[in-house]
This record gives structure tokens, C-alpha cells and sequence, in this order.
């Protein structure tokens, strides 16, 4: 309830503060919310987003970061910056759904083999009119989709090492439907918990198990709380960068082209830290006490996709989306 009033005290200043225009002179601050912690990967390539952005704009352009879910919970981030009480955030691509239907099929678990995979997608003809959509219906720009994450592995406080032991298992999942679908297909008894709660849903019981990119659970200090986890590389995901599609237009040209160039390189940085990083944090870990279970991965898999195709019947998606992306798959 705390969290709740101080999201919503902090949202009601930024909404009344318009462009945010409280640094120097002549410099329009910009916020930009977060779920992740202000130390994780994200609030790391935040930081250098930043930095980037008030180089290339001389100080016209500033950012004022929110990490931690400070500004509210990620649905109330996207309605934020669909209003324009938030002008930017940061968030996992698995909020996207809340924008597009579409891009619920990236969370599905195995549809990318690997972050070539990905790649592909998002430099696909498929993907820039999603983008397109986002603007039209939603007022977000997308500016950036290269923030790239490691792959999402799975977090437990006891082994798994099969199928069978995911049965009755308490999984979190974030407030995502196909997420919820697929471990429900998988076995399990998923359980919604907002990001910035699951530490205490792990420690408290209420959940038995995350996934997570190795960095992101390290950040979160899940190895605290945790015993195992099980290599399956679920999702290969990344977070976006989206700003208020009139706030975006608001700006002059020079300094959107350098926003887009900034976000962007901060990408790149975020891509190559986390890659240079997950060995060394894999190690910390271990040494707290988790053990990395290597298992055997097709038995997952093959229950994703008749899910898929159930999920597509249904118009959880557009007719022949599964197909288009697997056929991108490298031969």
C-alpha cells in the first residue's frame, strides 16, 4: 500500500511539472521510469543513456531517472507514458503486449533459439509495423530494442532438473497472460507477483521459483533466498526504451535524432556489459551457495508449440505470426 501512495504522490508532481523543465536554463529534463533497480543492467545503461544524451544536446537535453518501480508498477509506467505523466521508460519486452497483442508471442517460451534469432525479428519487416501500431494506438515511440538481455533462466528454491518436477511448482510471473499460459502447460501453478516484490514472495513462500536473466536475479539478490537454478534458457529477451509520442514530436529534429542515437548506443553498451559480466556474476552465485543445473531442454520445448498454435486460434496473436518467426530461425 506504501509503495501504491508513493507511486501515485510521485506520478500526480511529474503530471503537474508538464515537461519537467526544473534543470538549468534552456535544458529540458526528461523522466525516464524503470522497473529494475537503480544497480542492475538496466539502471547501469540508464546512467549511460544519460550521459550520452546530454553529451550529444550539449545540456538541452537531461534525463531524470526512476528506477525501481518508483513511479509505480510496469502497466502503470506504459499508462504513464501513454499520458504523458512519464516521458520515457525502460521496460522488459514482454510489456509491449500491454501495447501491441502482437508481441505477446515473444514471451512465449523457445520462440527465439537464440539472440541472432531475436535480432532478426526485431530488424524484420514484422516487427517495425508493430512499432508503427505502438505510436498510432498507444502514443509511445519506440526508440530502442536493442537493450539485450542474457537468457532468462529459472530461479528455485528446489531442483529441477525434469518436467515432472514443475508439477503443482510455484512459478511467479508477471502480470503477461502467455506467461502465465505457458507454465501452466508446462506443469506448474504460476503465481503473479510484481518484479519489485519477488525477493519477499520467494523468502516469504509465496512463490517457489523466478525466471530471470542470470544478471537481473544477481541484482536482485535472489541468490539470498534461493538454492538452485536450472539452465533451460526460456526467453531471449531485451528491455525498450519508449517516449511519449508527443513529447517525442515536441522536440526539435536535432534533438530527437539525438535521443534515437543515444538510446540506442546505450543499447550497445547495455548488450556487451551484460555479456562481459555474466560469467563473473555466475561465479558470485556459486560461491553464495546456488547450484547451476544443466538439463536437458527438448521435453520443455515440445510443449510450446502446440500451445502456440492453440494460443494462435484463439487470436492471442495475427493468423501465421508463429510460423513467420520460426522461418527466421538461421537453416
Amino acid at each position: 500500500m506504501r509503495r501504491f501512495v508513493v507511486a501515485t504522490c510521485m506520478l500526480l508532481l511529474l503530471t503537474l511539472s508538464g515537461s519537467l523543465t526544473l534543470g538549468a536554463p534552456g535544458t529540458t529534463v526528461l523522466s525516464l521510469a524503470a522497473s529494475d533497480a537503480a544497480t542492475s543492467p538496466t539502471g547501469d545503461a540508464a546512467a549511460k543513456f544519460a550521459e550520452l544524451l546530454k553529451a550529444k544536446t550539449d545540456g538541452r537535453l537531461s534525463i531524470k531517472f526512476y528506477p525501481a518501480s518508483q513511479l509505480g508498477n510496469e502497466v502503470s509506467m506504459i499508462e504513464g507514458a501513454r499520458m504523458g505523466s512519464i516521458d520515457m521508460i525502460v521496460l522488459a519486452n514482454m510489456w509491449l503486449t500491454q501495447m501491441e497483442p502482437d508481441y505477446s508471442i515473444m514471451s512465449l517460451a523457445f520462440v527465439f533459439e537464440d539472440e541472432a534469432h531475436l535480432r532478426r525479428f526485431i530488424d524484420s519487416p514484422i516487427n517495425h509495423a508493430l512499432v508503427d501500431r505502438v505510436i498510432k494506438t498507444n502514443g509511445v515511440h519506440i526508440v530502442a530494442q536493442n537493450w539485450f538481455r542474457t537468457p532468462h533462466q529459472i530461479f528455485t528454491k528446489r531442483p529441477i532438473r525434469t518436467i515432472e518436477d514443475l508439477k503443482n511448482f510455484k512459478m511467479r510471473v508477471p502480470s503477461v497472460q502467455i506467461m502465465e499460459d505457458y507454465w501452466r502447460a508446462l506443469g506448474a501453478s504460476p503465481t503473479r507477483v510484481d518484479w519489485g516484490e519477488v525477493y519477499f514472495a520467494l523468502r516469504q513462500g509465496i512463490v517457489d521459483g523466478v525466471e530471470a536473466p542470470v544478471d537481473h536475479a544477481f541484482s536482485m539478490k535472489f541468490h539470498d533466498v534461493v538454492k538452485y537454478c536450472t539452465e533451460l534458457s526460456t526467453l531471449r529477451s531485451y528491455a525498450f526504451v519508449g517516449i511519449n509520442e508527443r513529447k517525442f514530436r515536441s522536440l526539435s529534429p536535432d534533438l530527437q535524432k539525438a535521443l534515437v542515437e543515444a538510446a540506442v548506443e546505450a543499447g550497445e553498451y547495455h548488450a556487451q556489459s551484460v555479456n562481459e559480466k555474466a560469467i563473473a556474476v555466475e561465479d558470485e552465485m556459486k560461491a553464495a551457495g546456488v547450484t547451476f543445473l544443466k538439463v536437458e531442454v527438448s521435453p520443455f520445448a515440445a510443449k510450446m508449440d502446440p500451445l502456440a498454435y492453440r494460443q494462435e486460434a484463439a487470436n492471442a496473436w495475427s493468423k501465421g505470426l508463429y510460423d513467420a518467426i520460426q522461418a527466421m530461425k538461421r537453416k
